[in-house]
């Protein structure tokens, strides 16, 4: 689980140059993770030896997330990172860094271009629909060899993580909402209240 959570993120197509579409595309993602909260639900599938597949949703707002995916909460305020498995009634605190690897929602949304440069951006066809696909290469060192963002109709449809070992993670995104920006607490997670059966781990 912890492998997938390691893997794991507009809308304006215009007739300009490529470069100029792609910034674009890029620009209005992250404005907007930036100014507002966005709520999705995603799919996911894990090529390689093991094949993993799982589902969950996620809400963003700024470098701050929460994410839920196959009975395990995450929840991240940008800075420290709670990940929450209730039905093991375990919690591990972590610090998270700007140049951490973990695949995050915010590198599809308001990290992108903060940690990836632009490298390519083309015409592509995923699951029979014509998307536009902007490849991404981090500016970091990283286990993560490229981000691939596909874009129908100028909403964020798709995503790829492509990581050194040759495993691939492919996204499907749905159901992106911009709803009002919430209180920076409610992405934190208080473990003191939890009762003595809890395994709380802080690694920070």
């Amino acid at each position: 689980m912890k492998k997938v959570f390691a893997l794991l993120t507009v809308f304006l197509f215009c007739a300009f140059s490529l470069h100029l579409s792609a910034e674009d595309l890029l620009g209005a993602l992250t404005e907007k993770a930036e100014n507002s909260c966005l709520t999705f639900r995603y799919e996911y599938e894990t090529s390689g030896r093991v094949k993993v597949e799982g589902r969950g949703d996620a809400r963003v707002q700024g470098s701050a997330f929460v994410l839920n995916v196959n009975g395990v909460k995450v929840i991240s305020d940008g800075t420290t990172k709670w990940t929450i498995d209730a039905k093991e009634k375990e919690v591990v605190i972590e610090k998270l860094s700007a140049n951490d690897n973990f695949i995050t929602p915010t590198l599809f949304f308001s990290s992108v271009k903060n940690k990836f440069d632009k490298s390519a951006y083309y015409k592509d066809r995923v699951k029979g629909v014509e998307v536009d696909c902007i490849e991404l290469k981090p500016k970091f060192k990283s286990d993560i060899v490229c981000i691939k963002l596909y874009f129908y109709k100028s909403v964020l449809k798709y995503s790829k993580v492509v990581v050194r070992n040759a495993t691939e993670t492919f996204f499907n995104i749905m159901d992106i909402k911009e709803v009002r920006k919430g209180d920076i607490k409610s992405f934190t997670f208080n473990s003191s209240v939890l009762d003595p059966s809890w395994i709380v781990t802080d690694l920070r």
